[in-house]
């Protein structure tokens, strides 16, 4: 406050307060009596003059209007009211999440709560007689003006900050908006302090002290209003302008009530005052309806995002199992047809190796909004995780309706998609389940168009299969076969034997390869043929594959300490296996374990291990562990020479499929003659695998091939049987008498 501050008693205060209230208020009536004005003969200038004298002395009650601190103490309660609730807010916003803006409103609410407990301190020390007012007017003026101010500017920069999303304008703002009002407080404490304790009887108002805080207020309550205006527009703009424009008319008319004298103190004085609180009163307004508005948008994204899939906007699980219910439910009622479809993305795994994770969802985001537009508007189109959508058709005249859908959709996906520039090719397959023939509920729907969805991809893939009793007896078979996998596992029915690998040249046994067989309790052995598919895609073959190593290493370690020549063993490695984050790891605890020199054991993988990008770095660190890499069925994959350039492999294995027709067909003996030729000018060995008899020998010989491997060297027999033969003879000269009359039910 600027005005003189004169003695103060709060009894003579209040008194005031409500009694001129009343007498003025009791005028207003009189004079609004028209016979009472006829017998006053009151002129129209006297009533207007009255009017207004009235609504200013209420103006005065409600916001102070004498100049004085001791006439404001109603308008400190409102306003230290208002800032409180406007704190509390804020700070309870802060604790959620707290966004720079709500840190900025704290620091503005926080001190316009202070000026107004500064004030009514101030108004309670005069009361009291605490202290002589001269020494506190020596002080508050320029503390409450900088307090004030700094309320309205932090207001001001955290408003920009949410209207314009840019903190640089609002840091800007607050630096130098701010900086001006420690500027006004350095410049004016120091000289008013002395001025007022020589001149008693002063104001602050009547001083170049009050200009100087009064007008810098008004020029940093323009540029916010000025820049809202200009960029902004909506009613969150209108209601932020109309606050700040009421500070700035509270600051503003100030300079006309100096620039008079403040004669006029009287008139100007409520004006302003009722000017500062419908400020607030704004303020609070446009924060509170902010929040709550802020707080449903917040409540609608929870809610969008429990039932809608985040990548593709489509309805997750959650979603499509409630309209499937409710569609099954209407679909009873009226004896309707529905059909339900299971996509599943083909080979979507590669396209995320090769074109990272970034890129296969750009894919499935392409797929989500193909999917959207061949589909009714009725219909339903959800994704259930990773590359698999659901189709809900209900409604349906026929079931040929939804063939034709299922039709229109593998043509949509075998189209190229435009991604980032790059084109990628994908296709899907489709299974497809029918109410009411396929199931009655959505649970086995469900599961029978997921059945329908495998039989699809069984058959090669970029198809639609209808479910049937058929598959549902296929997956039925096919589970109970992985379950007697996992007790395979578990109970110990697996068992290595070992096939013996042979020098071209010399005859002589170099090595032999492990191979696993499966010695199930009803079905007698089964081959890796039957179960090996089913161990990767069920995840088994990572518990497979690390104990065959480990008991092909001990094994070795076995042979060795029986004082067995040297040689190495060969172990398959499956591609989910060494593609698996802990596979490194864990090849470390089978080498501390065994206790066998690496350089002995050679790991043999298939062509597409190659595909993977951390295929280089994993190569070499195995090799600088010592181990003898393999590459196995050369030839029926992606053989490339700029592969076998990169990658540190000692040998190549050629497949059986172009061994054993190298007597018979010229294009397979130009194949293995090209992969022999390759192999030795990279300076690689070649092993010839499924050597099935003599001239097949004969014509690797001369194809300078440096090692084979088949049932003409040597079937696959137990290590028993082995050790033997090792023992016996280093030659593969005589291994069919070696192979023994027991060899039969275990070689392949």
């Amino acid at each position: 406050m600027t005005g003189r501050l004169y003695e103060p008693n709060l009894t003579k205060l209040f008194n005031e307060l409500f009694l001129s209230s009343f007498i003025h208020g009791s005028n207003i009536i009189a004079w609004s009596d028209p016979r009472l004005i006829n017998r006053k003969e009151l002129s129209i200038a006297e009533f207007t003059n009255n009017l207004i004298r009235v609504i200013l002395d209420f103006l005065t009650q409600f916001a102070g209007g004498r100049g004085g601190i001791d006439n404001n103490v109603v308008q400190f309660g409102v306003a230290a009211t208002i800032w409180s609730v406007l704190l509390a807010f804020a700070m309870e916003r802060r604790k959620e999440d707290d966004p720079p803006r709500e840190r900025l409103l704290a620091w503005g609410f926080l001190f316009g709560l202070g000026r107004e407990i500064l004030m009514l301190a101030m108004a309670f020390i005069l009361a009291m007689r605490l202290v002589d007012y001269n020494l506190l007017h020596v002080a508050f003026p320029p503390l409450e003006h900088a307090l004030s101010n700094a309320a309205v500017f932090f207001i001001a920069g955290a408003f920009l900050l949410f209207l314009f999303e840019r903190s640089c304008l609002s840091r800007r703002y607050l630096v130098c908006s701010l900086g001006s009002v420690v500027g006004c407080y350095l410049t004016t404490f120091w000289w008013w302090a002395h001025f007022i304790l020589d001149n008693p009887d002063s104001r602050f108002g009547q001083t170049w002290c009050d200009w100087l805080f009064h007008i810098n207020a008004c020029i940093w309550l323009l540029v916010p209003i000025v820049l809202v205006l200009r960029r902004q527009k909506g009613w969150l703009r209108n209601l932020v302008v109309t606050a700040l424009g009421f500070f700035f008319m509270a600051e503003f008319l100030k300079l006309p009530d100096m620039a008079m004298g403040e004669v006029h103190e009287h008139i100007f004085t409520p004006i302003r005052h009722s000017c500062y609180l419908l400020g607030i009163f704004v303020l609070g307004f446009v924060y509170v309806r902010e929040q709550s508005a802020e707080r449903k948008r917040a409540k609608m994204e929870i809610l969008h995002l429990a039932f809608h899939d985040t990548l593709t906007g489509l309805p997750n699980r959650i979603l499509f199992t409630d309209r499937l219910q409710l569609a099954l439910e209407q679909v009873k009622r009226s004896n309707g047809k529905m059909a339900l479809m299971f996509l599943d993305l083909d080979c979507f795994k590669r396209i995320n190796d090769t074109r990272g994770h970034a890129g296969g969802d750009l894919l499935l985001q392409a797929v989500s909004h193909r999917l959207g537009t061949i589909v009714r508007q009725g219909d339903t189109v959800a994704r259930m995780g990773g590359d698999e959508f659901v189709l809900l058709l209900p409604w349906l005249q026929d079931p040929e309706d939804g063939i034709r859908v299922a039709e229109k959709i593998l043509e949509a996906v075998k189209l190229p998609f435009d991604l980032a520039g790059q084109s990628i090719s994908t296709s899907t397959s489709i299974g497809i389940a029918f109410y009411p023939g396929d199931g009655s509920s959505a649970e086995e729907l469900l599961k029978h168009a997921d059945m329908a969805m495998y039989a699809a991809k069984g058959e090669g893939r970029g198809c639609y299969h209808l479910f049937s009793d058929e598959i549902r007896s296929r997956i039925m078979k096919r589970h109970r076969f992985e379950d007697s996998l996992r007790q395979a596992l578990q109970q110990e029915q697996f068992f290595l034997v070992y096939q013996p690998q042979a020098d071209v040249r010399t005859g002589k046994m170099i090595g032999v390869e492990a191979l696993v067989r499966w010695n199930h309790p009803e079905q007698g052995i089964i081959y890796p043929d039957d179960f090996i598919d089913l161990a990767e895609e069920t995840g088994l073959i990572l518990q497979l594959g690390e104990w065959v190593l480990r008991t092909a290493c001990l094994q070795l370690r076995t042979w060795q300490n029986l004082g067995a020549p040297l040689m190495h063993i060969s172990v398959n490695v499956s591609t989910v296996q060494f593609n698996h984050p802990d596979f490194l790891r864990t090849v470390d605890c089978i080498l501390i374990e065994t206790g066998i020199d690496s350089s002995f054991v050679e790991l043999e993988m298939t062509e597409t291990v190659l595909m993977n990008s951390s295929t280089v770095e994993i190569l070499a660190q195995l090799k600088r562990r010592g181990f003898r890499l393999a590459i196995d069925d050369f030839g029926t994959g992606y053989s490339s020479l700029s592969y076998l350039k990169h990658f540190p492999v000692d040998r190549i294995k050629i497949d059986k499929s172009f061994v054993q027709g190298i007597t018979s067909n010229k294009s397979d003996s130009v194949i293995v003659r090209t992969i022999i030729a390759m192999a030795h000018s990279l300076d690689l060995l070649a092993l010839a695998e499924g050597v099935e008899s003599g001239d097949q020998l004969q014509l690797l010989r001369e194809l300078d091939c440096n090692q084979v491997q088949g049932y003409y060297i040597g079937r696959p027999i137990t290590s028993e049987e082995l050790l033997v033969r090792i023992v016996g003879t280093s030659s593969f000269a005589s291994c069919d008498r070696l192979s023994g009359p027991n060899q039969a039910n275990i070689s392949h």
